[in-house]
């Protein structure tokens, strides 16, 4: 679960005391862009998972969890990852509608 998003109770299980972050991917400079940066992600959830929660908000173009490669990432816990929608409009209704659930 991504902390205190409104998701269904089959995700509750997967909760953890930190919060997750959502927002527009950092270094972005295109002001069109469609991505979404993903931070401190549960390492439980599930680029399935990401897709019914953010495709509520419009189609998407890709989901991409970035799985720790390292020890030093792995010793972290939580993982990042970004979500790409096909129009920037779903991009922020999403970000509006799930961005006071991350923290």
């Amino acid at each position: 679960m991504i902390h205190g998003a409104p998701t269904s109770s089959k995700y509750s299980e997967e909760s953890s005391s930190s919060s997750a972050s959502l927002a527009l991917a950092k270094g972005e400079t295109d002001p069109n862009t469609t991505n979404l940066y993903l931070g401190n992600l549960n390492p439980k959830i599930s680029e399935q998972q990401l897709m019914e929660i953010f495709g509520k908000f419009g189609p998407l173009a890709s989901i991409k969890i970035m799985w720790p490669r390292s020890d030093e990432e792995k010793a972290r816990g939580r993982n990042c990852g970004f979500v790409a929608y096909m129009n920037r409009r779903d991009g922020e209704r999403a970000l509006k509608a799930l961005g006071g659930w991350f923290h």
